[in-house]
């Protein structure tokens, strides 16, 4: 037998499995909610509860780990582009194109729009000042240092 005809039959069997399972436990669950409707109703509240409560518990992983990024990616942009430049033009930029209330579609153009043209001068002002044989020169102390 190959790999792709083991697998197949072990997932074939793992279906009948949790099918067989499955034709056991909901008929059984049901004449369980008949003869103690009270207990079925508590630990259907209570499991209910739980799950509710894991959700909160991801979401809020999940807002935890938005911040780290966020917080990461302002990092970059300020060692990038300077912690002045940020503060002066790049938070002032962002904060007027939310107040202009757009749709999402509208404020990424904006905002690339502006990145453009701020990355472009950025761009010149770096290869505009020196030629290829330096690049590649500090390229190679870079890659050096690693």
């Amino acid at each position: 037998m190959t790999t792709t005809d083991e697998l197949e039959y072990y997932c074939f069997k793992a279906l009948r499995l949790i099918s067989q399972f499955l034709a056991w436990c909901l008929p059984a669950i049901l004449r369980f909610s008949k003869a103690h409707p009270v207990l079925t109703n508590a630990l259907g509240y209570a499991i209910a509860t739980y799950v509710l409560w894991k959700m909160v518990c991801h979401f809020i992983v999940f807002l935890k780990r938005l911040v780290y990024l966020s917080l990461i990616v302002l990092a970059i942009i300020v060692w990038y582009r300077g912690p002045s430049r940020v503060l002066s033009q790049d938070i002032p930029e962002v904060i007027h194109l939310l107040q202009t209330d757009p749709t999402i579609k509208e404020f990424w153009s904006d905002l690339l729009k502006y990145a453009r043209q701020t990355g472009k001068r950025a761009q010149y002002s770096l290869f505009a000042s020196t030629d290829l044989a330096e690049l590649r020169m500090r390229f190679m102390r870079f890659l050096t240092t690693l």
